[in-house]
């Protein structure tokens, strides 16, 4: 990797965690320099601008996020041990999340609401991709005979992301991991005894 690139992936991971924890307006630039260790105009060497920077940390900690929820490695699953998978995911690296400032689109979301158009954008559409993942993978276990045509699978899908990120809230707010684990396993439950066929 070249210098540039070493550089620019420094400061977007840094960046990435210092935005998560503090929000774009709590991020100032002298935050971003103390965290990096480089100058503002290094930053801006790779970055055209904060918010450029914000966006692009936003997609870095997002990207972070799905991968450590495992949904590449839910492919060749059935369609309950994909959204079980999804559970025991989410419990195995709740720790993590919360160590980095708690869930990005969360986070983003409350900080973004009313102050920043750009980043509420594409905190509402990586919602929007988790609903469609979670549905997705609902209505293929009714084609396969494998979760009851019964269920409404958009709402089904929203509630699974409403407890997952209420569940982070709660266990980064309180500092009980615990919350987060008692909502994820009684979720869990709930599909294999009201979901399965």
């Amino acid at each position: 990797m070249k210098k540039k690139e070493i550089n620019r992936a420094h400061i977007l991971e840094k960046a990435a965690l210092l935005f998560n924890k503090k929000g774009f307006y709590g991020a100032s630039m002298d935050l971003l320099v103390k965290e990096t260790g480089l100058t503002k105009g290094s930053i801006y060497n790779n970055f055209t601008s904060k918010n450029d920077l914000a966006l692009e940390a936003f997609d870095h900690n997002l990207s972070w996020l799905n991968q450590k929820l495992g949904f590449h490695q839910l492919e060749k699953e059935t369609s309950i041990n994909k959204l079980v998978g999804f559970l025991k995911f989410s419990r195995e690296c709740c720790k993590d999340i919360i160590e980095r400032g708690g869930c990005a689109i969360l986070n983003t979301s409350t900080d973004a609401d009313d102050n920043h158009p750009e980043l509420k954008k594409k905190a509402a559409l990586a919602l929007e991709n988790w609903k469609t993942k979670l549905k997705g993978i609902i209505v293929e276990g009714q084609i396969k005979e494998e979760i009851k045509l019964t269920v409404d699978a958009e709402k089904y899908a929203l509630k699974m992301i409403a407890l997952f990120e209420g569940g982070s809230m709660l266990a980064k707010t309180t500092g009980k991991l615990h919350y987060f684990n008692i909502l994820m396993e009684d979720m869990e439950r709930e599909i294999l005894e009201n979901l399965e066929v």
